[in-house]
């Protein structure tokens, strides 16, 4: 490899680290718009939906182990190389999943009777809860997934001298869990309902706790049917194909020193479609994008000592665009805050309500296409290789730009009207048709006079308050460091040469400032263990 050639080699790793810095020196802008979110001084704000990065998605994984069999420059044949590659992984600082779907890993649920009630606090009237409830809730949600993927490497040199081709299928079980713990100070079963508030007489709250009631709760009252979407759950469990990865690529320098080439990627969704039935929805797979880009793959030689030793460097970068792909997600309203999607919606025909309310989610969780213009998978890796023994050490980063959503239907929420704390019924047992627009999560706490409902009642909900942003996966930058230590049986001249070695990778949210307006990027931190096993074939 000739000095231009190193040039370039550095210029794209140069390139990429650049684009790195782009990403990661900006942060999330706020507003009232569609396409932003808006900043208040609320402890509550998120995403209704927690999108990590896919489990195929690993640059890491594949490139330790099964490089010295490799882009080879030393044969006129065809010839492969085969592995299995079993891997666990475990998310750690779980609190930070807890922030991107709620700003913070503990919330506070009160009710409408509750002297003193937080600022922050959410109100328990909405859920099927004594008015006089109070209680915290601390969540601490953690992700397990069990990989097994399997990778082929043909070199097609045969034909065209450089030309080859990669293929990774990865088989995944993957276990998600929010783990809500519930601390109750104050269940109020004796506090009913007051006559009017939610039936024409008095009625007792029907769940016993907030988890309960964002777990499996039931309609109560004029409230006719349960929560459907955006639920708690327990644990789930997802087994899927995730995303098949198959790049065509092409060594342009291919040398005993080094080789350098690009390829033309595109996945395969095989994975799992999100419904948004689970607020923590597992996920195999990119959420069934598919995928189209372009790769860079290289290796330079650093040191060489008596055809015994190496050192080497190595460099991939893989930027792919997720096409539209069609899923369900929950959206909050534009106006008075996070978490509006729970709110309870009277229903109304021709101008007057019929006696039927229903938690404001049900309707506002709509099928939708999502795309993402760009995803990054960047790795750099220092190799040792002593005879059949080699030692890899290397620095990943993964970017994927924010979601993009476009709508597919309208919503049907003209003849729904915001309950907030208004009454369903008068005293003399006649609907009422009063609204309050301006109802928040959190109750009455922030508006004025909140007990006066809208003037103009009933105000109906427009299609384009739905604010489609918040249930969009933001930005996500992660930064990784992985190892791995293995050793072949054989020597190149050998048909069969198999392999073996064991590595591991440790990954952190790439950016997650404290003093930004949304202290979230909807990231993952995980560490991760695998072993690697294959063969090449000449």
């Amino acid at each position: 490899m000739n000095s231009k050639h190193i040039i370039l080699f550095c210029m794209i790793a140069g390139t990429s680290a650049c684009y790195l810095q782009s990403f990661n020196s900006s942060s999330l802008r706020c507003s009232s718009s569609s396409d932003t979110y808006s900043c208040s001084n609320d402890i509550l704000h998120g995403v209704s939906f927690f999108s990590p990065r896919s489990q195929s998605a690993n640059a890491a994984r594949e490139m330790v182990g099964w490089h010295p069999f490799t882009h080879r420059y030393d044969t006129d044949c065809c010839y492969g190389v085969l592995t299995i590659t079993p891997e666990f992984t475990q998310s750690f600082r779980n609190s930070r999943m807890a922030d991107a779907l709620f700003g913070t890993d503990t919330i506070s649920i009160s009710g409408s009777l509750v002297a003193n009630r937080g600022e922050n606090d959410i109100l328990a009237d909405y859920f099927g809860l004594s008015p006089a409830y109070q209680s915290q809730v601390t969540f601490d949600p953690r992700i397990r997934n069990t990989i097994v993927a399997f990778n082929a490497f043909v070199g097609f040199d045969a034909l065209v001298r450089g030309l080859y081709l990669t293929a990774q299928v990865p088989y995944v079980n993957t276990r998600w869990e929010l783990r809500p713990c519930e601390t109750t100070f104050e269940d109020g079963s004796d506090i009913p309902y007051p006559a009017g508030y939610m039936d024409e007489t008095e009625i007792f709250a029907p769940n016993p706790c907030f988890v309960n009631a964002l777990t499996c709760g039931e309609p109560f009252g004029q409230v006719t049917e349960p929560i459907l979407f955006g639920r708690f759950g327990e644990l789930r469990t997802k087994n899927a194909v995730s995303d098949i990865q198959i790049a065509l690529g092409y060594d342009f320098i291919s040398r005993e020193h080094g080789y350098a080439g690009l390829n033309l990627r595109f996945a395969i969704p095989t994975g799992t479609r999100p419904h948004s039935r689970y607020l923590f929805e597992p996920i195999v797979g990119n959420g069934k994008h598919w995928e189209l880009g372009l790769g860079f793959d290289g290796r330079l030689l650093l040191w060489e000592k008596d055809g015994d030793q190496q050192f080497n460097f190595f460099g991939v970068v893989n930027l792919v665009h997720l096409f539209n792909a069609r899923q369900c997600r929950s959206f909050d309203f534009k106006c008075n805050g996070f978490g509006r999607r729970w709110l309870l919606l009277k229903e109304f025909f021709e101008g007057n309500y019929i006696g039927s309310t229903i938690p404001a989610i049900n309707r506002t969780t709509l099928p939708v296409n999502v795309r993402m213009n760009i995803q990054m998978d960047l790795a750099i890796m220092f190799e040792y290789t002593y005879r059949n023994f080699l030692f890899d050490i290397g620095y990943s980063a993964y970017i994927r730009s924010a979601e993009k959503i476009d709508p597919i239907d309208a919503p049907c929420l003209r003849e729904f009207g915001v309950k907030g704390i208004q009454d369903v019924t008068f005293l003399n047992g006649e609907f009422s048709n009063t609204t309050q627009s301006r109802a928040t999560l959190h109750g009455d706490y922030f508006i004025d006079q909140a007990l006066v409902a809208d003037e103009n009642s009933p105000v109906f909900i427009q299609d384009c308050a739905i604010d489609y942003h918040s249930g969009a996966s933001p930005r996500l930058i992660t930064q990784k460091l992985f190892f791995h230590i293995g050793g072949s049986f054989g020597k190149d001249c050998y048909r069969v040469v198999p392999f073996i070695g064991f590595g591991g990778e440790i990954e952190f949210e790439g950016i997650n400032e404290n003093n930004t307006c949304l202290s979230n990027e909807n990231t993952l931190s995980q560490w991760g263990a695998w072993m690697k096993v294959g063969a090449s074939f000449n």
